[in-house]
């Protein structure tokens, strides 16, 4: 199952990327953040090739669109709110999926803590979705406009996601006497200058504290399901049919953020 994230950054003009990317890296599952095109222009043009795709209904989440493969009615909504969207979604070879895809607030307007509570509110939401399901093939998604490394994503009471498939082959972390789920974080491998681009976002500060590149855009996935992705399978794209998404200074410039893609075999 191949998936592309996008926070596309408002542009009203992105519809021929969108249906670039859709046809180069056969997208199953485009999801996207701040999306302000038209849709049905992009399913017109979708539908006249052989990459047809069907626009899921939003209910509580506006903030998330969804182009699938599937038809709405192989989707099952299970939770909405303002800033996530919880669904399942049918996989080729491993039957129905839990995906909850993310856009968290812009870190302009919010605190360290606030995204420490949202996170614990989301995981809690993510483990009655999966108990309610009996299924722990669980994959998350999004904008979290967190590090990987920020409280939210590493905490105990937060996302709880690691770097190491040995780490989380384990299931769960017991501190205290209380037993904590765990998630596969793939997206450490992006850190560093080893290759390009170096993250998802840049943002220049004058901070005496900086990182410049920001991985905010990630996928984490249940233990379950750490040997069906790779870093192999990950790669944030920096061009779709040869249109270039930087600038010459290698900083995003169609949207503020990058895309990401991941698959899910």
């Amino acid at each position: 199952m191949n998936c592309l994230f996008w926070n596309v950054g408002r542009k009203p003009d992105i519809n021929q990327y969108l249906f670039d990317v859709v046809s180069e890296y056969k997208i199953d599952l485009l999801v996207l953040a701040e999306y302000k095109g038209d849709k049905n222009e992009l399913l017109s043009m979708l539908s006249e090739t052989e990459h047809a795709r069907y626009h899921v209904p939003q209910i509580g989440c506006t903030r998330i669109h969804i182009f699938s493969v599937n038809t709405p009615a192989q989707i099952t909504p299970i939770q909405d709110t303002s800033h996530y969207t919880i669904l399942r979604i049918p996989h080729s070879n491993l039957g129905l999926l839990t995906f909850a895809f993310v856009h968290f607030p812009s870190k302009l307007h919010t605190e360290e803590i606030d995204y420490l509570e949202e996170s614990r509110i989301l995981k809690n939401n993510i483990e009655e979705a999966e108990k309610s399901v009996e299924s722990k093939l669980t994959v998350v998604a999004g904008d979290f406009n967190m590090n990987p490394f920020d409280k939210g994503m590493m905490m105990s009471t937060g996302l709880h996601s690691f770097p190491t498939k040995d780490e989380v082959k384990r299931g769960e972390r017991t501190i205290n006497g209380r037993s904590y789920t765990m998630f596969y974080n793939p997206m450490w491998n992006f850190f560093g200058d080893k290759d390009t681009p170096f993250g998802t976002y840049h943002y220049k500060s004058s901070h005496h504290k900086t990182l410049y590149w920001n991985v905010f855009d990630q996928v984490l996935v249940r233990p379950s399901l750490s040997e069906n992705i790779s870093s192999s399978d990950i790669k944030i794209l920096t061009q779709i049919n040869q249109k270039s998404l930087i600038n010459k200074n290698g900083k995003p410039n169609v949207s503020d953020h990058l895309p990401l893609f991941f698959a899910i075999k």
